[in-house]
């Protein structure tokens, strides 16, 4: 898909989904083959990424197709800011269970790159926003991959959260 018919995707996906219009079937998904999948995909660039899964299969009801654009919108974003002479990448997922057996998905996404200043994060998942507007043609990208990540996070009714500090690199935490 070429830049200009993927950012027009891009962007009626996230009108669809700011209107409420698009209602997410769930079935179980292999979670672990699904996360090691986008790693290898992402990771053809000669982008190194540790994964911390298990080595049984984990599966979990979601849609996968949405799960699928999350993780891959964090993970590139993870990949094209992390310091890989530093350490790679690092992804890891777990299923959980509280006290009344309800099961609790949570994938951590960390890279040890760039970081984002505090007072940049709470926009991080705003439509359009780019922190650094000068690497915008070196880096590629409209700002729209972190919104709609949230987007799909919120129609999956889950949650979305983004710890950085500069130089030292960002931790993403989904939990379903």
């Amino acid at each position: 898909m070429c830049s200009s018919d993927l950012m027009i995707s891009l962007i009626l996906d996230h009108a669809r989904l700011s209107e409420g219009q698009v209602q997410l079937l769930k079935e179980p998904t292999n979670i672990t083959a699904m996360v090691k999948s986008v790693c290898e995909e992402l990771g053809e660039n000669g982008n190194p990424v540790q994964k911390g899964l298990p080595e049984e299969d984990c599966y979990f009801p979601t849609n996968a197709e949405a799960l699928r654009v999350v993780i891959r919108n964090i993970l590139s974003n993870a990949m094209k800011y992390s310091n890989h002479q530093l350490k790679p990448v690092e992804v890891s997922h777990q299923i959980t269970s509280d006290e009344q057996g309800t099961n609790q998905l949570t994938i951590t996404i960390r890279d040890f790159g760039y970081g984002i200043a505090e007072e940049e994060v709470p926009k991080i998942f705003e439509p359009f926003y780019r922190i650094d507007k000068s690497r915008q043609k070196a880096t590629g990208g409209v700002g729209l991959g972190l919104s709609l990540a949230k987007r799909l996070v919120d129609a999956l009714d889950g949650t979305i959260e983004l710890m950085s500090r500069l130089d030292e690199g960002t931790k993403v935490t989904l939990k379903f």
